[in-house]
């Protein structure tokens, strides 16, 4: 009963969201890359800079809808679509992207079914690229029913981790392509050779209020734990500590691309939660463009639960500690030793974060079970960006 009715809201939101929308009535004009989901569409941008002129941006969620394709060619193609057992929305992006007819389909949203649906149609056609956009642990815990759909083309891709999870949970993924994390090699890019001074001991990377799809995971008990355990560790032990936030200040000249997100989970709601954990004042600073990497990077070790960050700052050469206090082990961090922590008591925390402060990175580095740049590749000379745009370039 509550999944019908959920259903049945569902499509009235959609069916709302169609009558505030566009209708196009002819064709669209031919471009050679097609931009698939517009969420955080600020990165996808940064990414694609050098194609700006040759995009189209295809939107593909509801709440993002502002134009509806109906020229006889989509309705057609629709149509043959659905007789062809592709009874949902993908039908309909499907035909879009055949009226458009791009060399290239490519996507920063790498967990995208509709992605998957719409290359599995085309791939004879055009190219379909997916940057991976963040972590996917969770992909260890879906069923085989889910997995199996997940269909890529071409996946650019953080690291060998990538390749061996992959292939474990029998994803069809035709060509791995290896370019470490983007968004960090942009960062770097922008930085060019601009030292940043040390100005914190310790940086926890903001990661509460979570969405916690599965309530029964305690996300949200084990990120104020963490926290508790950061501020109380650096005041004991006189250090200088800071929270890079995970959400922005809301306002017109600061818009991240998260329209869902921000909408339901601002900054100060960050901040009205991390004070229920905290006792005493603490440093939030607000996400806008790359504060993130740079608070991390101005900091001696990187705390953390499961945010892609602590991938990308451990493959650049920071010292790092993943723990996850929760009762789940969906983000167990899949490099072990003295970069993770499971057991969620002070006196266990403690005692592994003053051995980490201590070492040297050499000697840091030794104590983790697989390679740095096991879960992301990393290179300075052979940035991610640069890749990509070369991979881009040679297709088109």
């Amino acid at each position: 009963m509550t999944k019908t009715l959920t259903k049945f809201f569902f499509l009235l939101k959609l069916l709302k969201r169609f009558f505030f929308c566009r209708y196009q009535f002819v064709r669209n004009k031919k471009k050679d890359i097609i931009l698939f989901d517009d969420e955080d569409i600020k990165s996808s941008m940064l990414i694609l800079k050098k194609f700006k002129k040759k995009i189209f941006v295809l939107k593909t969620r509801n709440y993002a809808l502002s134009t509806i394709y109906l020229s006889p060619f989509v309705i057609y193609h629709t149509l043959k679509n659905i007789l062809n057992g592709n009874l949902n929305f993908s039908a309909y992006l499907s035909a879009v992207i055949l009226d458009v007819n791009p060399k290239i389909v490519v996507t920063i949203q790498d967990n995208s079914f509709d992605f998957f649906k719409c290359a599995k149609i085309h791939r004879k056609k055009m190219k379909f690229l997916a940057i991976q956009r963040a972590a996917r642990y969770d992909l260890l815990h879906y069923s085989k029913n889910i997995t199996k759909k997940i269909f890529i083309p071409e996946f650019l891709c953080f690291g060998d981790f990538e390749r061996d999870l992959y292939k474990k949970i029998s994803a069809k993924i035709e060509k791995f392509t290896i370019v470490g994390s983007v968004k960090y090699s942009l960062f770097e890019k922008k930085i060019r050779f601009k030292k940043l001074k040390k100005r914190f001991d310790l940086c926890l990377i903001g990661e509460i209020p979570h969405d916690q799809v599965n309530k029964k995971f305690n996300f949200n008990e084990a990120g104020g734990k963490l926290a508790n355990f950061c501020h109380r560790f650096a005041e004991q032990h006189k250090l200088k500590i800071v929270i890079a936030g995970k959400r922005t200040k809301l306002n017109s000249k600061n818009k991240i691309g998260y329209k869902d997100i921000i909408k339901t989970c601002p900054y100060e709601l960050e901040q009205k939660t991390y004070k229920k954990y905290i006792d005493g004042a603490f440093k939030l600073i607000p996400r806008n463009n790359f504060s993130t990497y740079k608070t991390a990077i101005s900091s001696n070790v990187i705390i953390g639960a499961g945010s892609t960050v602590l991938r990308e700052l451990l493959a650049v050469g920071k010292k790092i500690l993943v723990c996850n206090f929760s009762d789940s082990n969906i983000g167990d961090f899949p490099i072990k030793g003295i970069c993770f922590l499971k057991k969620s008591s002070y006196a266990t925390f403690e005692k592994r974060l003053l051995n980490i402060i201590s070492l040297k990175k050499q000697e840091y580095f030794k104590k983790l079970s697989s390679n740095k740049n096991y879960l992301m590749h990393y290179s300075k000379s052979n940035p991610a960006y640069k890749i990509i745009e070369d991979r881009i370039n040679s297709i088109l």
